[in-house]
């Protein structure tokens, strides 16, 4: 048996709707559409940005904690 509130139950079963190859191939290529989403870069605020409107579109709350941190990006690195 399910346990859960009817809206947590409501909101499980319109997730599994959504869930068919053409919507997953329509995110898959948004996704790659953005290039590199590197910590910190406005690519994956536009990432995050549309994980949270898919989430809100289904009738599932998100919220985003944002924090400040050191995030480094080498290009290379070498021991001698």
């Amino acid at each position: 048996m399910r346990r859960g509130t009817k809206e947590q139950l409501e909101l499980e079963s319109k997730g599994r709707e959504e869930v068919n190859a053409s919507n997953l191939e329509a995110h898959v290529a948004y996704f790659c559409s953005l290039g590199e989403k590197l910590a910190g870069n406005p690519e994956e605020k536009k990432a995050c940005d549309y994980i949270v409107k898919i989430a809100r579109e289904l009738g599932a709350e998100a919220q985003v904690h944002e924090f400040e941190s050191y995030v480094s990006h080498p290009v290379s690195a070498s021991f001698t």
